[in-house]
This record gives C-alpha cells, sequence and structure tokens, in this order.
C-alpha cells in the first residue's frame, strides 16, 4: 500500500481538494490518499467556496472533510509528501530531514508549478486552483503507476 500525504497551509482549501482529485485518479490501486497543513488547526470545515465548487464536480465528499495540522509524527507514515508550494516544502524539510526524498510539489509533473491559494479571491481563481490541481493528479496517477509504486 502506497501511502500518500498532500499538504497546503490551512488544510481547508487546496490539500482537501488535492486528496479528492488524487485518491480518484488512483481509484482501484492500494493506495491511500490523506492531507494536512501546515498551519492547520485541527477540525476545520473545508472552505465554503472549495465546497460548492467540487460539490458541483461530482465530489459532495469535500464536505465532511475537517482540517488536520501537520505534526512531525505524521511525516513517518507516507512514502510520497505532495506539497502546494515550496513553503510548503520547506516546513515539512524542517520538520524532518528524512522527507526530503519524498517531499515534492504537487505541480512536479508541470514544470515544477506551484498551486496558488485562492482563499479570499476571485472565484475564477478558484476555479482555476481545482482545474489545475485536477490535472495535477492525472499526472501524478500516471507517473505512480508508470514507476510500478502501486499494484
Amino acid at each position: 500500500m502506497l501511502n500518500i500525504l498532500v499538504v497546503c497551509t490551512a488544510n481547508i482549501c487546496r490539500s482537501p481538494a488535492g486528496q479528492i482529485f488524487l485518491r480518484d485518479s488512483l481509484q482501484g490501486q492500494r493506495v491511500s490518499v490523506d492531507s494536512a497543513g501546515t498551519l492547520a488547526l485541527d477540525g476545520n470545515a473545508a472552505d465554503k467556496t472549495i465546497q460548492e465548487l467540487m460539490v458541483e464536480r461530482g465530489h459532495p465528499e469535500i464536505v465532511g472533510h475537517r482540517s488536520r495540522a501537520l505534526l512531525p509524527h505524521h511525516l513517518t507514515t507516507y512514502q510520497l509528501i505532495l506539497c502546494m508550494d515550496r513553503s510548503h516544502l520547506e516546513k515539512v524539510h524542517q520538520m524532518s530531514l528524512s522527507t526530503v526524498g519524498k517531499t515534492m510539489l504537487f505541480g512536479r509533473w508541470a514544470e515544477g508549478k506551484e498551486v496558488e491559494d485562492p482563499v479570499g479571491r476571485s472565484l475564477e481563481t478558484y476555479s482555476n486552483c481545482l482545474e489545475n490541481m485536477y490535472t495535477y493528479s492525472r499526472q501524478w496517477a500516471r507517473k505512480i503507476t508508470d514507476m510500478g509504486l502501486v499494484e
């Protein structure tokens, strides 16, 4: 079983949506996908706008999401840690140097692009964010499968 963690800041927008997209992209594979935030408080619901857009896209499970703070002991559980931007990569590496080889950007296969935080911004920014994460999750699923990391 491949355990993957998707990381953003508050775990209320990008990482829960990325988690859902990646899980769907790897459906039928022996994989577990979770999410957490570098500055998250445990138990917060997903951002209202991201909930609405994800429900429209057929992902009502976002409504039940509750945020989770990223803690150092979480990092030993995962073989792959995908971060939305470079500040998250740095934070994960600060928490544990053992994560350096297994922590990468969610947009790695799209020229290492970062996923912009849409919170408090326009609906178009939210939509673009979701489209990018959907694309990046498909790219990751292909790479994970091609590398034989899942059965």
